[in-house]
């Protein structure tokens, strides 16, 4: 595990008791037990030696905190604590993959589906409804003479007559 819940109120009532180097042991321990999700190991000078504590104050934390087997020192709680995990992250890798199945069959659906073209369409733009008309840009007339303003001025005019041509 990368990360556990730390419940600050039962850690207290837990550790009260605790003095600064016992607490700073219980601490690394519960570290060490979620990061390996093992038992701690019975060989306690190695465990002084990874957990960077006093060799004595080991044995004081685990009788107090964990349970003794023939694997190793355990905790309960964080076994618990760690079977939750597992289960919660099955849970979500299982529904990952529902989803994304889901996703896929639906993509799949789309493609199959044939696309039925519409019989009576109707035109969409001018020249489709007016085939005979076309517009074109042309400056404005200028009403002023020598208004250069009136040259950068356009309009659109619709040209009916398609044999002559334009002549500003």
């Amino acid at each position: 595990m990368h990360y556990y819940q730390f419940h600050i109120g039962d850690y207290r009532a837990g550790t009260a008791h605790l003095s600064d180097m016992e607490d700073l042991t219980y601490r690394r321990l519960l570290d060490m037990y979620y990061d390996t999700e093992q038992p701690i190991p019975l060989d306690l000078q190695w465990v002084a030696r990874r957990t960077r504590t006093p060799a004595e104050v080991i044995p004081v934390v685990l009788r107090d905190f964990f349970r003794e087997t023939p694997d190793g020192w355990v905790n309960d709680r964080a076994d618990a604590e760690i079977a939750a995990y597992h289960e919660k992250h099955e849970q979500a890798s299982r529904a990952g993959r529902a989803s994304a199945e889901r996703r896929k069959q639906a993509r799949a659906t789309d493609v199959a589906t044939p696309v039925q073209p519409t019989i009576n369409q109707e035109p969409e733009t001018s020249n489709q409804l007016f085939p005979h008309l076309r517009w074109v840009l042309r400056p404005r007339p200028s009403t002023h003479h020598g208004d250069q303003l009136a040259q950068l001025n356009f309009c659109w005019t619709r040209i009916t007559n398609f044999a002559q041509p334009f002549n500003g």
